[in-house]
This record gives structure tokens, sequence and C-alpha cells, in this order.
């Protein structure tokens, strides 16, 4: 997954990817940090963002614990700077945008203009910006978010979700114009 990962930043200048699924549970925070986790230990310079703002799992997934931060719901709404908000793991070579707890206003959040301007930013700063989006067959967040993003990977679970339920989150994101 890293190559591919690689060879569409090579081909295509790709550095922006979004992680989602059709329903919770299917792997999507596991495959999205696992991927910057191989990137970062290749050398690169990689945020991962946890855009998950109802369900946050990237410090749990981690291991760690960062109390308090919000990550980019204080960014956007001028709680905290960017470098104030991104955290290094040095354990992991990996910088960190969590989100410790859901927020009162997620989708309203990820819509806004500062966060174009956030992830703008991260992409300029970082070689790589995984972002961990929530189910898209659940919430629009993730077909929010395929706006500011260059790609959408979508994690399925063999025998855990029906096709419909597949069809129906995938559809919210090509609605939205995401390549997936």
């Amino acid at each position: 997954i890293r190559t591919k990962f690689e060879n569409a930043k090579l081909k295509k200048g790709y550095s922006v990817f979004a992680v989602t699924s059709s329903t919770e549970s299917e792997g999507k925070t596991t495959c999205s940090t696992n991927i910057a986790l191989s990137l970062a230990k290749s050398g690169k310079s990689v945020l991962l963002m946890d855009a998950d703002l109802r369900k946050p799992a990237v410090c749990k997934t981690l291991g760690i614990s960062i109390e308090g931060e919000k990550g980019i719901y204080d960014i956007v709404n001028g709680y905290k700077t960017f470098e104030a908000s991104v955290k290094y793991i040095e354990k992991f070579h990996l910088y960190l945008l969590v989100a410790y707890a859901a927020v009162a206003d997620p989708s309203e959040t990820l819509a806004s203009d500062r966060m174009a301007k956030l992830v703008e930013q991260a992409k300029k700063e970082f070689d790589y910006v995984i972002v961990d989006c929530p189910p898209a067959g659940v919430v629009a967040d993730a077909a929010i978010v395929a706006n500011y993003t260059d790609t959408i990977i979508f994690v399925t679970a063999e025998e855990r979700v029906s096709i419909p339920q597949i069809e129906y989150a995938l559809s919210d994101l090509v609605t939205a114009k995401a390549e997936i």
C-alpha cells in the first residue's frame, strides 16, 4: 500500500489521502494509522490527521494519550494555531493532528474555509498527509473532506458489510466528485 501511495505522489503529485469506509469498525483508522506509520518509517514527513470529530480513535489506535486536544476543531475555531496543535511523536517519527474528544458541530467544522486552509498548509509542510475520516455511509463528513484531499482510500471489511451499504457510501463520494 505504501508503494501505491508513493507512486500516486510520483505520477500524479498526490500527497493528501483521506481514508474512509461505509460503516463503523471496518478498519479505516487501523489502515490510515498503519499507512502513516509505514510512510514515516521510510523517512517521509507524515502528518496523520484525525478528522473523525464524532468518534476520534487515532490516539487509541496508537496507544497514546494527548488529553484535551481537539486538533482540527481548535484550529478552525481559532483557539490554537496549526503549529501549536500538531504534535510530533518521536517513538513513531510521525506528526499528529489528533482529536481527543467528540465536538458538537463536526460537519460544519470540516466544511469551513479554515479547514481548507488547514489542509493546504499541511500539504505544503509535509510529504504526506493522511486524513482519517468517519464512515462515508453514516455521515457526510468524508464527502466534505474529499473536497480538500487528492483522493479517497475506501476500506471495506469482507463479509461485514453488504454490497448495498458499500454502494450507498460510494455514491456519496462519487456525488462529491471524489477520486476513489
